[in-house]
C-alpha cells in the first residue's frame, strides 16, 4: 500500500495580503491623526504644568522674601523653575511676578503656543492669579482651564524669550 503525501502550500495569496493591508491603512487614517492631537494636547497642558511651578516660586518669593509684584523678574534658563530640557518649551520666564511658558513654534506645527499667569495684589500678602493662553492653545486647554481665558494677554513674552 502506497500512501500519497501532497506538499501543503502554506503561502498567502495576493488578494489577502492586499485586503489585509487595505485595512491596516484605514485604520492608520483614523488613528494617526487622534494619536498626533493627543501628543500636542499633552504637551500644551505640560506647559501649563511647568507655569503652575513657577508661579509657586514666585508666591514664595512675594511671601517669604517680601519682594513687590514688580520686582520678581526671573529670565529664562537661570534657575530651575525657569529652566526645561523639553524640546517643545521655548522659555520659561518671569516679568514683573507674571509668569510665562512659551512653546517652540515648530514643534506645534508654526501654531503660537503659551500659556501665562498674572498675579494681582488685592490685599497685602493675597495675590490673586488671572491665568491667559494663546488662542492657538485654547482647542487643547478647554477641560482643564474653565478659570482661564485666551486672547493675546501674553503676547509680550515673546519679547523676553528672545
Amino acid at each position: 500500500m502506497k500512501i500519497n503525501i501532497q506538499p501543503i502550500n502554506y503561502a498567502f495569496s495576493l488578494v489577502e495580503l492586499l485586503t489585509v493591508s487595505a485595512i491596516i491603512a484605514v485604520v492608520a487614517a483614523f488613528a494617526v491623526p487622534s494619536y498626533m492631537r493627543h501628543v500636542t494636547e499633552t504637551k500644551v497642558k505640560a506647559l501649563l504644568q511647568l507655569a503652575e511651578s513657577a508661579k509657586l516660586q514666585v508666591e514664595s518669593r512675594y511671601l517669604k522674601q517680601n519682594a513687590s509684584l514688580a520686582a520678581i523678574s526671573v529670565n529664562s534658563g537661570t534657575t530651575e523653575y525657569t529652566t526645561s530640557n523639553a524640546d517643545f518649551v521655548h522659555c520659561i520666564t518671569i516679568q514683573s511676578g507674571a509668569v510665562f511658558v512659551v512653546g517652540t513654534s515648530s514643534v506645534f506645527n508654526s501654531k503660537n503656543i503659551w500659556v501665562s499667569w498674572v498675579p494681582t495684589e488685592s490685599t497685602p500678602g493675597l495675590l490673586t492669579w488671572n491665568c491667559h493662553y494663546s488662542n492657538d492653545a485654547a482647542e487643547y486647554l478647554t477641560d482643564t482651564t474653565a478659570n482661564c481665558s485666551s486672547g493675546t494677554a501674553g503676547f509680550a513674552a515673546d519679547a523676553a524669550c528672545n
